[in-house]
């Protein structure tokens, strides 16, 4: 689990720039990456001879759908 007082402040961005800058660029994030609450699985993106799903517990979450725009 991170700390956000062990980042330098210089590193540290604000979470609308960071996800308008480098999530939705896909410089950062795992396609196929999900959180299923109700069972407190963690499904990851399958590879080879290893786990499918983790069984852990997230207490805060946020949703973030993106959606194309056509003619965008």
């Amino acid at each position: 689990m991170g700390d956000r007082r062990n980042v330098k402040s210089a590193a540290q961005l604000p979470l609308g720039d960071f996800l308008a800058d480098r999530f939705l660029s896909c410089e950062v994030g795992l396609r196929g990456l999900y959180y299923e609450p109700r069972r407190r699985m963690l499904h990851l993106p399958s590879a080879p001879g290893l786990p499918e799903a983790l069984a852990i517990l997230i207490p805060e979450r946020m949703r973030i759908e993106i959606e194309e725009i056509p003619g965008a």
